[in-house]
């Protein structure tokens, strides 16, 4: 049961409902995409990074990223768009 009672969670009125988490990760998906896609240094030389260049070569790692992004993207649209509807435990 959400917290208005009826087994959803709140919305915020006007608009579709956007939740401020799905913004965050339709942000960060297009952050990989885009970091991914135009194959910057600074984005694919970064510690965090380097751990999926050495396993799977920089073209293996941008593939990683662009998939990555695209998930991330997705599930923030889906949560922006209220096609997911994320549970407070």
């Amino acid at each position: 049961m959400g917290p208005d009672g009826q087994g959803r969670a709140f919305r915020a009125e006007g608009g579709l409902g956007m939740n401020w988490l799905g913004l965050l990760l339709l942000g960060a998906g297009l952050f990989a995409v885009a970091g991914a896609a135009l194959d910057w240094d600074w984005f694919m030389n970064h510690p965090k990074a380097r751990l999926f260049v050495n396993l799977f070569g920089r073209a293996g790692a941008r593939v990683f990223y662009i998939l990555l992004g695209l998930f991330l993207a997705a599930m923030g649209s889906g949560v922006m768009l209220g096609l997911l509807e994320l549970q407070n435990r």
